[in-house]
């Protein structure tokens, strides 16, 4: 089980064209009332998600207080799943 506790900021990756961040999107949106969400466009800002191997949409890093990666996921789904056990886990 995670400690949400630990996390202190989640990054979150999209692409406008695709699906998979249309539907994750507003998901993510309910994380801003529990904790910091950075938004980041892989079309405008390539320096960010190189610098975490970011090659596939959406992707979310969610990460402590030091900035040290906690978790790493990749596709609606299984960030679906994080943000529900995240919110009610």
């Amino acid at each position: 089980m995670m400690n949400n506790s630990n996390i202190k900021k989640i990054i979150y990756f999209y692409v406008d064209h695709c699906l998979g961040c249309r539907i994750t999107t507003p998901r993510i949106q309910m994380l801003e009332t529990k904790v910091k969400v950075v938004k980041i466009d892989g079309n405008s800002d390539n320096d960010i998600p190189k610098k975490y191997n970011i090659d596939f949409f959406p992707a979310i890093i969610a990460l402590d207080k030091n900035n040290n990666i906690v978790k790493k996921e990749f596709g609606d789904k299984k960030i679906g799943t994080f943000i529900s056990n995240f919110l009610y886990g």
